[in-house]
């Protein structure tokens, strides 16, 4: 029996080695689109952040302003909170003075990643301070002074909306993309395997009207398992929500309305890239096998789309992210995540829109290849 078990197994494996395609797609394709990506949009360590101060001492200003990763501003900002909700300032530095006591408060976006990041580095920063300057001088009597931090959003509120715009974007690229892979893989490459994709073609029916009929299905597929998916989280939260480390998860109605909204538009373009990726395939395994990768790109931009989120404040930036499609659904599932409405819903929807009818036309045009059709 272990023999036979054996000379299956390097049968099998055997062939898989044999199959140039689905080594690149296993192996060979993993290696590559993440490093690209971090390596286009930078590493962590290039991150700046950007810090407004008021009332600190110079020396204190001068120890901040001499590391490469803190922009320190002395101008007067009249309202820190929206400076901070608008993401134009990632953490604010006051002191406070009272005879001999010191205190400098920090505030910060309790909400946003890059806001919490900036929070540990300055009480990293100030300790430092606190730390040479005892070392340097030590035979003056030092006062020193305490650090305090106070967050913009209530406790829970904020780590809600942290958890949602760290988690929640992922899981949706994931299910918006395998819900429907067994429907996507079958509607074309079953067809092929069943030898009926031929006699589909010989009616009188367009082969558009067939691709989109198709693609309707996949679309429907798709579209329900997320909004199960959604259901199942949101239900799951509700009953107890301390597997995600914290007690109480707050989900708003706004952020359940937009968000059913970004995942339509999304299922829009996952569906009809698997569709198209299913008229390609010779069989249902390589079609499942050819959309798997989806995951990788489309996490690739959601990864994007977190690095680059603080550009959305900029107005001329934004714009340019409202027309690049998926980039602009991440981005905008993101904002919503943050209880923000979204900048330009219509170009959201018609640019994605767009991309998906191109895709369909594209899978039409592919129905014309005898190659493709015969899995020649």
């Amino acid at each position: 029996m272990i023999k036979s078990i054996y000379n299956i197994f390097k049968k099998e494996s055997i062939d898989a080695i044999r199959d140039v395609r689905s080594l690149i797609i296993t192996f060979i394709f993993p290696l590559i689109v993440f490093p690209a990506v971090i390596l286009l949009t930078g590493s962590k360590t290039d991150t700046i952040y950007n810090i407004s101060v008021s009332g600190i001492d110079e020396s204190i200003i001068a120890h901040l302003q001499a590391d490469p990763l803190l922009l320190v501003s002395k101008k007067e900002i009249t309202d820190k909170n929206a400076s901070l909700l608008n993401y134009r300032i990632d953490a604010s530095l006051s002191m406070y003075k009272k005879g001999n006591f010191k205190a400098i408060e920090i505030e910060y976006n309790n909400s946003y990643k890059r806001s919490i990041e900036a929070l540990e580095y300055l009480k990293v920063k100030l300790t430092e301070y606190q730390m040479n300057n005892i070392l340097d001088n030590p035979d003056i009597k030092h006062t020193g002074f305490i650090v305090t931090f106070m967050p913009i959003h209530d406790i829970y509120e904020g780590a809600s909306m942290f958890i949602l715009y760290t988690l929640l974007p992922v899981l949706i690229i994931i299910i918006s993309i395998t819900s429907p892979i067994a429907v996507a893989a079958d509607v074309f490459a079953g067809e092929k395997e069943r030898n009926s994709l031929e006699l589909l073609l010989c009616n009188p029916v367009s082969k558009f009207a067939v691709v989109l009929g198709k693609y309707f299905t996949v679309f429907l597929f798709g579209f329900m398992g997320v909004l199960c998916f959604l259901a199942g989280f949101f239900i799951s939260v509700s009953i107890d929500s301390s597997f995600l480390g914290i007690s109480e998860l707050i989900i708003t109605s706004k952020q359940i309305s937009y968000s059913l909204f970004l995942v339509a538009i999304l299922s829009f373009v996952t569906s009809s890239i698997e569709v198209c990726i299913s008229i390609t395939a010779k069989s249902v395994k390589e079609a499942q096998l050819y959309i798997l990768p989806l995951t990788v790109i489309f996490s690739a931009i959601n990864y994007f789309s977190d690095k680059s989120f603080f550009l959305v404040t900029d107005p001329n930036i934004s714009s340019r992210f409202d027309y690049i499609p998926v980039l602009n659904i991440m981005t905008s599932i993101r904002t919503v995540m943050m209880n923000n409405d979204i900048n330009n819903p219509l170009s959201i929807l018609l640019t994605n829109l767009a991309a998906s009818i191109i895709v369909l036309y594209i899978s039409k045009l592919l129905l014309n290849r005898e190659k493709i059709i015969y899995r020649s």
